[in-house]
């Protein structure tokens, strides 16, 4: 996923025009933070349900719940929109997809964890 990564940046940063580099970049940092920020939330929310369900119960621990899923489909709809939104950059530098599963949300919530974890395994 890095070295996927790295030929995008690297495709946009072959363009001649300064602007179209900064904003591909950002859009490309935009991506992978938001994969960030979805494995967070799901993190998040599966510890709530683990936990709170010791001093919740009925419609508390129904709309504690209830909140978090919202929250995590929202995440979950943002990142999938910044990901369509770098593979039309992708299209338009011609250059791989960065995203090539199907249309399927638990395929995007995977490749948001592989994106999370190729950062987190190069940490330094």
């Amino acid at each position: 996923m890095r070295t996927k990564l790295l030929d995008l940046i690297n495709s946009i940063s072959n363009s001649n025009d300064p602007t179209s580099i900064e904003e591909g970049t950002e859009l490309v940092l935009e991506m992978v933070n938001a994969c960030g920020e979805y494995v967070r939330v799901v993190a998040a929310m599966e510890s709530e349900r683990l936990c709170v369900s010791n001093f919740l119960e009925g419609e508390d621990l129904i709309t504690r719940l209830g909140d978090m899923d919202d929250l995590r489909t929202d995440t979950h709809e943002q990142m999938m929109e910044i990901v369509a939104a770098v593979n039309e950059l992708c299209e338009e530098i011609g250059c791989e997809y960065i995203y090539d599963g199907q249309d399927d949300r638990r395929e995007y919530g995977d490749f948001a964890f592989e994106v999370a974890r190729a950062f987190f395994e190069e940490r330094v």
